[in-house]
């Protein structure tokens, strides 16, 4: 039968039924038609599919590469490797952009001396001598950073929320600056503007 010519793949899909009636060249035709052109939209829809995979992914590669052209300045760095070739992994005291105070706010003597560590403000250093601060970038504080009180033990940054500690920010600087000891690429201001004293 004419039915028996075509596999049960291509049966399957035409939705055929056996023929029981005698053999027809015309239904013989027809059926290979059908065949054949079922064959080349199965094709022709594969390649279509292909291609709209293809473009996406291409698209999703360009938006990664777009991405990756402004990186995060704060990106933590273990090694050289983890930056530009123009570029050194540092241990900063700040965050990219804010302002590396260190000390400000101290409290002074009449002669520009500064009080012992057990007199300072927290601003200054504090009784341990060792606090240190970085204000953030495009605030007020960053440029003319200011203590509640320059008098005693009590002085602190105000406002609280424009400061926060030295810390450890490993990250990339710019090999033309360099690390600088930890103060890296902050901006920080004079020592006038910080309210420290003339002959700390």
């Amino acid at each position: 039968m004419i039915f028996r010519l075509l596999d049960k793949s291509a049966q399957q899909r035409l939705n055929i039924t056996p023929l029981t009636t005698r053999k027809s060249n015309k239904t013989f035709k027809i059926l290979t038609y059908l065949h054949f052109n079922m064959n080349s939209l199965y094709i022709v829809s594969i390649i279509l599919m292909t291609a709209s995979k293809t473009s996406a992914t291409t698209q999703q590669n360009s938006t990664i590469t777009n991405t990756n052209t402004n990186p995060d300045p704060n990106k933590w760095c273990s090694h050289p490797a983890d930056c530009a070739s123009d570029e050194s992994c540092c241990l900063c005291n700040c965050a990219a952009a804010d302002a590396a105070l260190g000390i400000f706010g101290c409290h002074c003597k009449s002669n520009g001396m500064p009080e012992p560590n057990s007199q300072q403000t927290q601003c200054c250093g504090g009784q341990s001598g060792f606090k240190a601060w970085c204000a953030k970038a495009n605030t007020p504080s960053a440029t003319a950073p200011k203590c509640n009180t320059t008098y005693n033990i009590f002085g602190v940054p105000t406002p609280a929320t424009n400061f926060y500690r030295y810390g450890q920010h490993k990250r990339c600087v710019k090999q033309s600056v360099g690390c600088r000891a930890g103060y890296c690429d902050n901006p920080s201001p004079d020592g006038q503007h910080r309210g420290i004293c003339n002959r700390l």
